[in-house]
């Protein structure tokens, strides 16, 4: 687990999917498709909270099926973890929780809002690898790359169509 993410960089452009799919129907998707032997998973949430003047990104976790509840003007920013994967994390001890999540390999997924009565798209997206600023380690998120590519087969048939 790469603790310090501020010392590392993205090596490519990184992997994403856009799908256009209802909070339920992402909620039994999730559920559906998620590779067992890495679950279970949850969500984890960020959030800009003002402390003083400033704003500073906070991440709480969720059950998945606590999506809709979860969603809101100011968040629909997410991170899908596998607690297999990344056992033992304890996120208010984070400081950057997005390059934290996105370094380690977690799934991001950007909810679209609702607008006019009509859901904007949603995004899945990965950091395949990154690499160390100092000593040029490479780490490979080979087994979210594998939770990448389930998600992205079960929201296939949602894929983003613009008009």
């Amino acid at each position: 687990m790469i603790n310090d993410p501020d010392h590392w960089y993205r090596v490519g452009q990184g992997r994403y999917f856009e799908f256009e799919a209802k909070d339920g129907q992402v909620i039994d998707l999730l559920h559906e498709a998620l590779p067992k032997p890495y679950a279970p998973y949850t969500l984890v949430m960020l959030e800009l909270v003002k402390q003083g003047k400033v704003y500073v990104e906070t991440a709480r976790e969720s059950q998945i099926s606590d999506l809709p509840l979860l969603c809101s003007p100011k968040t629909w920013d997410f991170f899908v973890r596998s607690e297999v994967l990344s056992p033992g994390v304890e996120f208010q001890h984070v400081e950057s929780p997005s390059r934290f999540c996105s370094f380690n390999g977690m799934i991001n997924l950007q909810h679209g809002q609702e607008y006019k009565g009509t859901r904007l798209q949603s995004t899945i997206g990965i950091v395949e690898r990154v690499a160390n600023e100092s000593s040029d380690e490479i780490v490979e998120h080979r087994e979210y790359m594998e939770v990448f590519e389930a998600l992205k087969r079960a929201f296939r048939p949602y894929l983003y169509k613009p008009s």
